[in-house]
């Protein structure tokens, strides 16, 4: 392969066995299938085509161990490639000794060592660097997987908490089968099961196993997804925290459910936390297309959603991580996910609005928090308290970006329309509260918006489609949200 060989890859047939396990953990059935894949033969780097369609994320109420950020959702996804296996340690070190592109990379940072072991001990920009030097060593655009495209391979087509089936079991995977407490001071005194459902107990192995080391897949033809090591997934977003999937060798069974999730620091380096990679056609043709009349269009009609969050430690908490969440997700299945980028800045200060809208310079503005009617928004201080922000400040500012592409401004915050009627003296679109607004509606509303931003819709009818959402959840607070536009 080379720089310029950005055609599609040769693929080639593969078969592999597969099994399904019975409530007790036992195998009721065992045949073989066949998948497309193709290697790149450099560092022996296998990637599986996973087949686009629609398929189920989250878990069900009635799933024993999920949590309450597992909604279910359906989510439709082109077909594309991810490896095989999670990283291992030989091609880690193939890659790090390739000149850096952004970041530096440690060659062999791995606790058990073996080539044939999954990297781990790497944070997720590292994984990000291996990313980079790995595209621009093979001239194909690799990233590390969306959470709906790491679930949606994982299940391979199931809905039950495994792809195995309703439990697992360490025959079959590399996780924690005892009960165990916790090791940090805040899960001392949490008993983690070590079986799952009808389940039996198992081993406890304290390590990383080599990939494949089962020699079963999943429908895809993926391997390890259930256990050995945690991996990190990219939410499209540079953020406090980034999404692990998986479970580890450290995990409990029920952490490593197919819709479990963890949300870590970025430079977290854990022994049990690692990677796999994906590559996407649609990206390849994106970022590398022939400059002409058509792509240039569609340059310019990228728009920046910059999601702004304050909630201050003396107001009541907000379901902020959900919100940006489900939008998020929204996007991504988005038919015009290609003109959007997502930005996020948290526990956000005066200061900290200003330079967000001097760094990304967006043309959508979204501000989740708490209003105060008349008197402002809710921001907060240096100590995380409340800090009140005044309209006429706030318009005074976005003035300064209306010539710079800021088009709309979405205040969900309660008795907001104050502010909204000031700030729209510059800004087109302006979208506030007139009364108090539930967690659950403001999520709704935010969630039905986008989701027609990202089909081609305008903000007129966004913003209907917004109300619609909050109707069609049985709320009775679609008179809520507000759109001013502003006068020429």
């Amino acid at each position: 392969m080379t720089l310029d060989d950005k055609t599609t890859p040769l693929l080639s047939k593969i078969e592999f066995e597969r099994i399904c396990l019975d409530q007790q953990g036992n195998v009721s059935k065992r045949d073989r299938a066949s998948a497309l894949s193709f290697n790149e033969n450099g560092i022996a780097l296998e990637m599986i085509q996973i087949p686009g369609g629609v398929g189920q994320v989250g878990s069900p109420s009635t799933e024993a161990g999920r949590s309450d950020d597992e909604d279910i959702r359906t989510v439709q996804l082109p077909s594309f490639f991810i490896s095989k296996y999670p990283i291992t340690q030989a091609q880690w070190k193939a890659i790090a000794g390739l000149p850096q592109i952004n970041h530096p990379l440690e060659p062999e940072p791995a606790c058990f060592n073996s080539w044939n072991r999954p990297i781990e001990s790497v944070s997720w920009y590292d994984a990000m660097e291996f990313c980079a030097r790995l595209s621009h060593l093979t001239g194909r655009p690799y990233r590390l997987p969306s959470e709906a495209e790491w679930e949606y391979a994982c299940r391979a087509g199931t809905t039950t908490p495994f792809h195995f089936g309703e439990t697992l079991s360490t025959n079959w995977a590399n996780y924690c089968g005892k009960d165990h407490y916790g090791k940090t001071r805040a899960q001392q005194k949490i008993l983690y099961r070590g079986v799952y459902g009808k389940g039996q107990m198992g081993l406890d192995r304290k390590e990383t196993t080599e990939v494949g080391h089962f020699q079963v897949g999943n429908a895809f033809g993926l391997y390890d997804m259930h256990g050995n090591v945690l991996e990190w997934c990219a939410n499209g977003l540079e953020e406090e925290q980034q999404p692990l999937r998986g479970g580890s060798w450290a995990s409990s069974p029920s952490g490593c459910r197919a819709a479990s999730r963890w949300l870590a620091s970025p430079d977290l380096q854990k022994s049990f936390i690692g990677f796999r990679v994906v590559y996407c056609s649609n990206d390849d043709r994106q970022t590398n297309q022939p400059a002409s009349p058509t792509s240039q269009t569609m340059s310019v009609q990228r728009q920046t959603i910059l999601f702004l969050a304050s909630s201050p430690t003396n107001q009541a908490r907000l379901r902020q991580d959900k919100e940006i969440r489900e939008v998020n997700l929204g996007l991504e299945r988005a038919k015009h996910r290609e003109r959007f980028k997502l930005e996020q800045r948290w526990a956000v200060r005066p200061v900290d609005l200003r330079r967000a809208l001097l760094d990304f310079e967006p043309q959508i503005l979204h501000f989740s928090g708490h209003g105060d009617g008349g008197t402002g928004l809710v921001l907060e201080d240096q100590s995380g308290a409340s800090k009140l922000v005044s309209a006429t400040a706030l318009a005074s500012l976005f003035h300064q970006f209306a010539d710079r592409g800021l088009d709309c401004v979405v205040l969900n915050a309660c008795y907001s329309d104050d502010q909204a009627d000031e700030i729209v003296k510059y800004i087109p679109y302006v979208i506030g509260m007139r009364f108090a607004i539930s967690d659950a509606a403001a999520i709704e509303f935010a969630v039905g918006f986008y989701d027609a931003l990202g089909a081609g819709w305008s903000y007129e009818r966004a913003f209907e489609i917004g109300k619609s959402a909050i109707v069609l959840e049985g709320l009775p607070e679609e008179m809520t949200p507000i759109l001013r536009k502003r006068i020429h």
